[in-house]
């Protein structure tokens, strides 16, 4: 990948990157879920690449990732319009950029390029976290205590492929 992926890059002393520590849970129990499940869902990937997992574990792993991350993204636009958060454009735009660089990883993990397998795990988590604490805080006044949509992801997902 490029020079920024150097940033994600995990030692043995940080790993605390994927725990859903107090400063990012969201007011909103289902969204919360979701992103303890992808914060997770990073630590076992993480923990598959440091034991030199491949094959079927590893790549229905990166699937289960990708589910993740599209359906809890959707999940959480819907509850945004819902709320007719302002700011929701913007923030989905934020989600595609990320979903679209997460694709990239993906692609280039299922060409076998394990430097990037190594990389996917360390990305997602630090970017959630950061997302989570500079983005989702803006909207969370919006959606606290609001019911949003509990339908399993890939519903969701299913859904969303319907309508476009």
């Amino acid at each position: 990948m490029d020079g920024n992926d150097r940033q994600f890059a995990l030692t043995t002393t940080d790993e605390d990157v994927f725990a859903l520590t107090d400063d990012i849970i969201i007011d909103n129990r289902t969204i919360a879920d979701d992103h303890k499940a992808i914060l997770d869902m990073s630590m076992l990937f993480h923990d598959l690449v440091k034991k030199n997992a491949e094959g079927v574990v590893v790549d229905t792993a990166v699937n289960f990732i990708e589910e993740l991350v599209e359906g809890h993204c959707l999940r959480e636009e819907k509850a945004m319009r819902a709320a007719n958060y302002p700011r929701a454009t913007e923030h989905a735009a934020k989600h595609a950029r990320f979903r679209r660089e997460l694709a990239k990883r993906v692609e280039l993990h299922r060409a076998g390029d394990a430097s990037v397998t190594a990389m996917i795990a360390p990305f997602l988590a630090a970017w959630f976290r950061s997302h989570i604490a500079d983005d989702d805080r803006g909207y969370e006044p919006w959606i606290a205590g609001m019911s949003v949509d509990q339908r399993p992801l890939i519903e969701i997902i299913v859904e969303a492929s319907q309508q476009r």
